[in-house]
């Protein structure tokens, strides 16, 4: 029962890259070509996928807080998981952000400013990718070594 939590992050991570791919498609596909149609869907599944995959964040980030106290009797739980805790919540905390960056990339009336809002958005994405790495490998150390000290 103890392995849910990193199952659960482990199938969240490859959904992560779902997202990835689905928005570098749709910045590919020129949007005046006869194929802009195609696109949009793209925009609207990495849309999709950034929903669920938040949704499931916040259940995951509740359930491993539970799972902490629960199963590893550990009540401080963001002091005693190798910094786990912490990076779980900077997740978060980022893949929110992104979500309101993300939907507010086609707004700017500028190219310019497009541009840089999409570079953020990007640059977001790249920080919950390398905090998702950290959180590996802190679970990791608290299934193989148990609560730091």
């Amino acid at each position: 029962m103890k392995f849910l939590h990193p199952v659960f992050m482990l199938i969240l991570l490859s959904f992560l890259y779902k997202i990835y791919k689905t928005g570098t498609a749709a910045l590919q596909v020129n949007e005046k070509s006869p194929e802009a149609d195609l696109r949009a869907q793209y925009l609207e599944e990495h849309k999709k996928w950034a929903k669920i995959v938040t949704i499931l964040m916040v259940g995951g980030f509740i359930f491993g807080v539970i799972g902490m106290v629960y199963f590893f009797k550990v009540n401080e739980i963001f002091l005693k998981s190798y910094g786990h805790g912490f990076i779980g919540a900077g997740i978060l905390g980022l893949m929110l952000s992104n979500m309101f960056v993300g939907s507010s990339v086609k707004k700017p009336a500028r190219p310019k400013q497009r541009e840089n809002l999409l570079s953020f958005h990007k640059g977001l994405m790249y920080f919950v990718i390398i905090g998702s790495i950290f959180s590996v490998l802190t679970g990791a150390a608290i299934l193989i070594s148990g609560p730091s000290a």
